[in-house]
């Protein structure tokens, strides 16, 4: 049924909890109000359309669990609050054409919503699309930062395409087993800071389906950032200089890894390539550091761990490198603990190394 609000149709705002679990309530259009209080319409089972033409601010779990909620008409709302339209799971298109922000829990766990059409949104807070397994399309060109978990397992999406994106909380990406592509020309940095044993994931950890990387301007690749995507198959960091521990863990097809001219390596951890079985060619044009510097203390350190990253790739077939200086002691412990699996050799008198031609024939055979 549609709510009878003759009475109050001339009302700028809706007060707190006005309506809240109200189960009559079908239909609402108010032509005039311009704010909504907390919980306002939240726990309405039956509310199915709303209409506010001039709505610019709702305030936190507005319509939340309005589970029957279908069609949203908010032309000129600038900020969806916390939790908003949480658990509306009815909701299968939105368009919010005015909307510059999504608060924490925006639209969490909306179960059927597919598309979001978001062309002038800067944030996406925390969680803000958390758990909207069947969202496959969303239009958000202009955002420029996506708090923790923004889209965790959204497992439907196929893309993500953010040319003014320059902050991605952790996280952020985890179990979207459907996402293939990814375009964010102007991010510098993915993947968890700290490594927590009991919450391993990263950024993109779970997307089984990611083929196209595009990360020009990215500088450091945090711990787990793409542990266990299962279809990269080639990937080029022209910036990066820092790459987290298990960053490509499980990467089962993973083959090449190439970097860009000049690059200084400041930090490499461990297992960031175990259980990479088909990885093949590791490829850097300047100073490798292993696993952090070169000085004294951590040459120590990488003789008697016998060069934990080494180990990750010893089943390499081409090792590209170049470095400024090697310590006699450390080359001739690397050396050693690479035969007969590697030899280096010089090229064009660079410092240069790479599988030496019988090692190459050896292996074919």
């Amino acid at each position: 049924m549609e709510i009878d609000l003759t009475e109050i149709k001339d009302i700028e705002t809706i007060e707190m909890s006005l309506f809240e679990n109200n189960n009559m309530i079908e239909n609402i259009s108010l032509s005039k109000v311009k704010l909504i209080g907390k919980d306002s319409f939240r726990n309405c089972k039956n509310l199915e359309s709303i209409s506010f033409p001039v709505l610019t601010n709702i305030s936190s779990s507005s319509f939340y669990k309005c589970e029957k909620l279908y069609n949203v008409y908010c032309p000129i709302l600038k900020i969806v609050a916390n939790s908003a339209f949480g658990l509306c799971n009815s909701l299968e298109e939105i368009s919010l054409p005015n909307v510059t922000k999504i608060e924490r829990f925006g639209f969490y766990e909306c179960r059927n919503l597919r598309k979001v059409y978001l062309p002038l949104c800067k944030i996406i807070e925390d969680r803000g699309f958390w758990m909207c397994p069947n969202l496959r399309h969303i239009s958000i060109n202009n955002v420029t930062e996506i708090g923790d978990y923004g889209f965790f397992h959204c497992k439907k999406l196929e893309s993500i395409s953010c040319e003014n994106l320059v902050k991605l909380g952790k996280n952020c990406f985890t179990k979207c087993v459907s996402l293939k592509r990814i375009h964010l020309p102007k991010l510098t940095r993915i993947g968890n800071e700290e490594v927590n044993d009991c919450w391993r994931s990263g950024t993109f950890e779970g997307c089984e389906s990611l083929i196209s990387v595009n990360l020009p301007k990215l500088l450091s690749i945090e711990s787990n950032a793409f542990w266990n995507c299962l279809y990269i198959r080639n990937l080029y960091f022209p910036n990066v200089v820092s790459i987290g521990k298990n960053a490509f863990k499980y990467c089962q097809r993973l083959e090449e890894i190439s970097f860009g001219k000049n690059i200084r390596f400041m930090s490499i951890g461990d297992d960031i390539f175990e259980g990479c079985e088909n990885f093949v060619s590791f490829i850097c044009h300047h100073q490798l550091l292993l696993p952090i510097s070169l000085s004294s203390q951590i040459t120590s350190k990488i003789v008697e761990n016998k060069s934990r990253f080494l180990k990750d790739v010893i089943w390499l077939r081409r090792i590209e490198l170049e470095y400024q200086m090697i310590p006699d002691d450390l080359y001739a412990e690397i050396k050693k603990f690479l035969i007969p699996q590697f030899f280096f050799q010089p090229i064009n008198n660079k410092r240069k190394y790479c599988l030496n031609d019988d090692i190459k024939s050896k292996r074919k055979k």
